[in-house]
Formats: structure tokens, C-alpha cells, sequence
């Protein structure tokens, strides 16, 4: 029960966050939602994330009486969050929650309605332009598939029935979605390599080198937490004087705990993650649990490649909820299988007292 209202709970959540995230994209501009602290976006603004669009993106939105015909960089979708990377995080994270609501509604109306709301989930998805969320989401969703297809025995006749129309839609949305914002898409660089993406990627590897001088500087204990975006570069050595003007973190939440706690942080991190492991390996599997592990593996690959889960409070209030959650399962799994056991051998007990 409990599971059905955090589950449905976060499709609904996530599915508003859709439908702003998507209106911001066609829009170009926040919507003034103040009372959601949705953050104040233009394309006029400095450091927003924005892209560059192509000739046929420009001539799209040329057309829309809204936008500036001149205006040259368009703004990705944030929803209320404050990046668009962080946004992509918990449209995927929410997606997987969608799909145990599709495969496990006791209603065929509640399956086709989170049915639509999976392609708002996807359309918002690819609007953020974020290449981790995406790329993660596509590959982690081959693995909770492949699964399911695996391990039948984990599902009813009625829910192996709705497992093969997600499949059957979630190919269809994709690709539908996928053909209509090909060309914004390509001038993004999502799954192509442009300029905008090359410089992505060689910002992410200076601040990987400077996470990794930090951790030689302070390698027990770290340089303090939340310090890295303050710290004197400089001490580092003179070529590393003007390498963060404006604050930026180093897009890996494993060197930022390295860096910001030392070895003995990130050692205590890993212990925690290795013990919420092995507690869920040796507990049994059902669908619910599946979509928890998919997260949780989606967000531990994710760590690579951004910061959000350890510097943002909306990253880290995400990652621990969803840990938690998966932990709380386990338990309730462990309860659900030992309880049993117990009844029986006290019902025993009850009829023949002389086994006692």
C-alpha cells in the first residue's frame, strides 16, 4: 500500500515537472511559477544552460511568434530545479517508478493514464538535454527489461500481458519523440559529438585533474566539505590560479567526497553503499524491488559523470530518499519472508504443547 503511494506520488510529481519543463523548452522563458522557486530563465541570461540550435532548430522556433527571430541560444528545460542535468536525474529516476505503475495497476484506466504520462515523462526527458540522464536512462531500461523477460516468475499472467504493451509503447514513444526532436537533439550533442559537447566534456576533465590535486594535497582528511568551489587554487600551484573563476565542482560526486572529506569519507561512503549492496542481494527480488535497484544503479553511474547528488540539496535530498527507500524494502521483504515462518512454528506449538 505504502509502496503504491510513493510510487504513484512520484509519477504525478514528476509528470507536472514534465508538463513545465516542456512548456519552458516551447516558451523559451520560465513561467513564473514563484510559489514552485522555479528559477527566473531567458536566453538573454549569463550562465544558464542553454545550446546551440541548428539551421532547421532555428527555423522551428522562428516560426513561433514568442521568440525572438534573432535570438540565437535556446534554454533547455529546468522545471523547478536549479539545472536542467538535475531535472533529467528525476524524470529517469521517476520513469522506472512509472513503469511498475504501468506493469502492476490493479485498473486498466490507471495503466493507460501513466501510460500517457510516461510521454510527457520522456518528451521532458529529452528536452533537458542532459546526455548522463538520458544515456542512463536508455541503458538501465535495457537491463529492467532484460530482467523481466528473464525472470517471468516474478510477474501475474495480467501483468506479463502489461509488461509486453509497456514494451510495445515505450519502443513507440521513443522513437516518435526521438524522430520529432531529432534535429535539437544533434545540435545539443546528446548522441553526437559538436562543439558544444567536446567543451563539455574537456570542462569536466580539468575540474576531474583538480579534484585529483586536491586529494593529493589533503589526502586523509580532505579540504573540508563544501570547500571545493572556494578553495585558494592558487596554493596548488600557479597554473591552477584562474581554473575555477566561477565556482564550478568537479562532476563526480566520488572525487568531490575524496576531495572534500579525504579518504576516510569516501572510504565511509563506500562501506555504506557496499552494505545497502549486499543487504539487497541477499533478499528476494519482486518488481518493486527491481525498479529500486535500476535507480539505484542509475544513480551511482551518474555520480561519474556530475555532482548534483553530493553539492545540491535537490540531488541529495533524491539520492538518500531513494536509498532509504530501497532499505526500507529490504527489510519489509525480509519481514514479509520470516513472519511466515514464525506464525507457523507458533501455530504448532499452540496444538501440540508437548513439543515445546
Amino acid at each position: 500500500y505504502y509502496n503504491r503511494i510513493i510510487v504513484y506520488g512520484t509519477v504525478f510529481a514528476s509528470t507536472i515537472q514534465s508538463l513545465i519543463g516542456i512548456t519552458q523548452f516551447i516558451i523559451q522563458k520560465s513561467l513564473g511559477l514563484y510559489f514552485l522557486f522555479e528559477p527566473i530563465i531567458s536566453p538573454s541570461m549569463n550562465n544558464i544552460p542553454i545550446f546551440i540550435p541548428n539551421n532547421k532548430t532555428q527555423a522551428f522556433f522562428s516560426l513561433l511568434p514568442w521568440v525572438d527571430p534573432i535570438q540565437t541560444y535556446m534554454i533547455r528545460a529546468i522545471g523547478t530545479f536549479d539545472h536542467p542535468n538535475i531535472l533529467g536525474a528525476y524524470l529517469a529516476i521517476s520513469i522506472f517508478f512509472n513503469y511498475y505503475a504501468i506493469i502492476s495497476a490493479k485498473k486498466k484506466w490507471l495503466s493507460k493514464l501513466c501510460s500517457i504520462f510516461l510521454i510527457c515523462q520522456i518528451t521532458a526527458l529529452l528536452l533537458t538535454f542532459s546526455r548522463g540522464p538520458i544515456i542512463g536512462w536508455i541503458v538501465i531500461t535495457f537491463f529492467f527489461f532484460f530482467v523481466l523477460l528473464m525472470r517471468k516468475d516474478l510477474l501475474s499472467k495480467s501483468e506479463k500481458n502489461r509488461l509486453r504493451f509497456l514494451l510495445v509503447f515505450l519502443g513507440l514513444c521513443f522513437l516518435t519523440t526521438f524522430i520529432i526532436l531529432y534535429q535539437p537533439l544533434i545540435s545539443r550533442g546528446v548522441f553526437n559529438a559538436t562543439s558544444l559537447s567536446k567543451n563539455s566534456n574537456n570542462e569536466r576533465w580539468t575540474f576531474f585533474n583538480l579534484a585529483i590535486e586536491m586529494i593529493k594535497r589533503s589526502p586523509i582528511y580532505g579540504i573540508g566539505f563544501n570547500n571545493f568551489a572556494i578553495f585558494p587554487y592558487s596554493t596548488l600551484g600557479s597554473h591552477l590560479s584562474s581554473t575555477n573563476p566561477v565556482g564550478s565542482l568537479s562532476h563526480n560526486i566520488y572525487l568531490q567526497i575524496a576531495a572534500e572529506l579525504g579518504f576516510v569519507g569516501l572510504i565511509v561512503f563506500f562501506c555504506f553503499l557496499r552494505r545497502l549492496a549486499i543487504t539487497t542481494i541477499k533478499t528476494r527480488f519482486n518488481i518493486f524491488k527491481l525498479c529500486l535497484v535500476c535507480i539505484f544503479v542509475l544513480m551511482l553511474c551518474l555520480g561519474l559523470v556530475d555532482h548534483y547528488f553530493w553539492a545540491y540539496s535537490s540531488g541529495r535530498f533524491m539520492f538518500f530518499s531513494y536509498l532509504a527507500l530501497l532499505a526500507a524494502s529490504n527489510q519489509r521483504i525480509q519481514e514479509d519472508f520470516v513472519l511466515p515462518e514464525k506464525s507457523s512454528r507458533a501455530l504448532d506449538l499452540q496444538k501440540s504443547p508437548h513439543l515445546a
